[in-house]
């Protein structure tokens, strides 16, 4: 609130004047409500090409148009009146008059500064609007769902279950928020989405162009949140082991799991042994201090922090306690104590229906191993993430990034359980 209090006493004669919950005057508006005409124009074009799930697309867009507009107008949401409203005020007091000065100043900032750069170059452009940094995020929602669709379409045809896993993903509490925030994550889970895409079509092409050219927009996560740039590993990691097996023409998923299994104990062995490098548990104490510090910091949000006993220094403790927060970081919180922790609440109560019915019918991900990478991508990014997360809230903001591979491995199960509800309604009523 203290950012808020900020921009009030900055300019507070348009709240007089202009009603506006950030202070906002009128010609600011007026470019974010011409940005939201553009955009509307733009998605238009996009339904001509994409009439399967049009409706899809243009609710999805109105929905969260009215919810940043809402934001504007009437109440600020939660996640807009500190991070959100402190990258835009950020992003506000860049003024670029040239290319050069844009470009050195996004070369030399901080890695959490480049989201604020990028945005406060579109302002040089058009002018300061915090409801314009919303309509972009809205936009890049937008694509997100497309590159989805497209996903489960390369996957599964136009079926049903796609288009519903495509209303999910579009609609889910999540996504749904962060679309009309002016925080980074839209840009995030767009990058991510794209990764996942250029490595699908690898795996089922077996091209290593689209290999190439995953990895390489997966490197842009530099950008907006380098610890995302464990994603690049990961697809490199597993399109090897794809590599490895089409080669040797191993199909038996025992032999698969063997060799995972095989690879994590020579790795670990590696890792823990090693003289030198930033991985070294045994002998980088600043490693595990940095874990231990954003655990204890955690402490200090009561009531949304993970349990005490989760917070230690020690590298061994740090490993045993890792299945426990990995379950508080997908699932948590587990009660409503207070209203903001409704949508966290919400999402773990999804995930926990998500992965039952993936685990409930787990021949999915043993039988091939496209589900099975994307299965095990999630785990380990949940893992990777719950080791530096302490908060529920923390913790929903992360799992926001990758929760949608949880919904590409349901779509034939969505479809499956269509036809099953079709069929009992049909009998129902005859």
């Amino acid at each position: 609130m203290q950012y808020l209090d900020y921009i009030i006493r900055f300019d507070s004669r348009n709240c007089i004047n202009y009603p506006n919950v950030v202070c906002q005057s009128f010609y600011q508006d007026i470019i974010g409500f011409y940005s939201f005409i553009i955009f509307f124009i733009i998605i238009l074009f996009i339904l001509k090409k994409n009439n399967e799930i049009s409706l899809i697309i243009f609710s999805s867009f109105l929905v969260k148009s009215l919810i940043a507009f809402f934001d504007s107008f009437v109440m600020q949401l939660p996640e807009n009146q500190e991070d959100g409203l402190h990258f835009y005020l950020l992003s506000s007091k860049y003024n670029f008059s040239t290319l050069n000065d844009f470009f050195s100043t996004f070369i030399f900032s901080k890695d959490f500064q480049k989201y604020a750069v990028i945005i406060g170059g579109i302002f040089s452009i058009f002018g300061k609007s915090y409801l314009l940094m919303k309509m972009i995020n809205v936009f890049i929602s937008i694509i997100s769902t497309l590159i989805f669709w497209k996903i489960a379409k390369k996957l599964f045809n136009e079926n049903f279950g796609s288009k519903i896993a495509t209303l999910i993903f579009s609609f889910h509490p999540a996504i749904l928020i962060y679309s009309t925030s002016v925080l980074r994550e839209p840009f995030i889970v767009l990058i991510f989405i794209i990764t996942i895409y250029f490595y699908i079509k690898f795996i089922i092409s077996f091209k290593y162009k689209y290999l190439l050219i995953s990895l390489l927009v997966s490197v842009m996560q530099l950008i907006f949140h380098p610890g995302m740039l464990f994603t690049t590993f990961l697809v490199l990691f597993f399109s090897i082991f794809y590599s490895i097996i089409k080669f040797f023409s191993i199909i038996n998923i025992l032999k698969i799991i063997s060799m995972t299994f095989l690879i994590f104990i020579v790795s670990s062995f590696v890792i823990l042994n090693t003289n030198s490098g930033y991985f070294n548990f045994s002998s980088n104490q600043a490693l595990v201090d940095i874990i231990f510090w954003k655990q204890f910091y955690s402490q200090l949000h009561a009531g949304s922090s993970f349990p005490n006993f989760l917070v230690t220094n020690n590298p061994i403790l740090i490993l045993l306690y890792s299945p426990i927060r990995l379950i508080y970081f997908i699932f948590s919180p587990f009660y409503i104590s207070k209203l903001s922790y409704l949508l966290g609440f919400l999402t773990g109560f999804i995930n926990f229906i998500l992965l039952f019915l993936i685990i409930k019918n787990y021949k999915i991900i043993i039988k091939d191993y496209l589900f099975f990478s994307l299965f095990s991508i999630f785990i380990i990014l949940a893992l990777f993430f719950s080791i530096f997360t302490g908060t529920s809230g923390t913790a929903f903001r992360h799992r926001a990034k990758f929760d949608f591979l949880l919904l590409i491995l349901l779509i034939p199960l969505l479809e499956q359980y269509f036809f099953k509800f079709k069929q009992k309604f049909i009998k129902y009523n005859e």
